[in-house]
């Protein structure tokens, strides 16, 4: 535990320097040692981070507007094995509950502007001032469009609206506690959802017309 917790002190503080122009590398020990002084920001921050994977979570991030992603909700992996890239890796995201406009604090609400680009999250601000990042993040952000991916995800909401509305409804008998659960956050249409035969309709077409605006 101890080598997992300095490597990954030492990933934020190559990342950090590279930022600011200062260079460093891991050697085959994965002690910290200068780099090539004409090394820039990009590769240096590359060779400790996936930095496609940091872009993957941003922009699902920043779509949804996650309160929660300033100081927590993420999925790391870091595989030191001989087969491993050896590199800090955003996986699957998580926690939601805060997001998509559910909340009415810190901008959450609104379908407009930056929000996870603003926030504190320390690994978002290592990069958001960089012109490489927000041209990897236009590159990916184009992939998605021609590739369909933004219709295909409001498509899915409305199908599965439909499909699976019976089941929707056994969970909500299940756990009918949690549809409330934080409810002195959330913005006021949660009350609408607690007939059993309508909220996850309701909750679908909330949904469907937030990411649109948003998107």
């Amino acid at each position: 535990i101890s080598f997992l917790q300095s490597y990954m002190n030492n990933i934020m503080y190559i990342a950090y320097q590279a930022t600011k122009g200062n260079y460093y590398m891991f050697d085959d020990n994965y002690n910290v040692i200068s780099a090539d002084s004409n090394s820039n920001a990009k590769n240096i921050i590359g060779s400790v981070i996936d930095l496609q994977s940091l872009v993957d979570v941003y922009i699902l991030n920043e779509i949804a507007k996650d309160l929660d992603v300033d100081w927590s909700s993420f999925y790391l992996s870091l595989n030191m094995t001989a087969e491993g890239n050896k590199k800090l890796t955003f996986e699957a995201p998580w926690d939601f509950d805060s997001a998509f406009g559910l909340v009415s604090r810190d901008n959450c609400a609104t379908t407009t502007g930056l929000y996870a680009a603003t926030n504190a999250n320390p690994w978002f601000q290592l990069v958001v001032k960089q012109d490489w990042f927000w041209e990897m993040v236009y590159e990916k952000w184009s992939e998605m469009k021609d590739n369909g991916v933004l219709d295909n995800a409001l498509k899915l909401i409305r199908l599965e609206k439909e499909t699976y509305k019976d089941y929707y409804i056994k969970n909500y008998t299940r756990w009918s506690s949690r549809v409330l659960y934080g409810n002195d956050e959330c913005v006021s249409q949660i009350n609408s959802y607690k007939n059993i035969n309508t909220a996850q309709g309701l909750a679908a077409d909330y949904l469907t017309n937030w990411l649109t605006a948003r998107l």
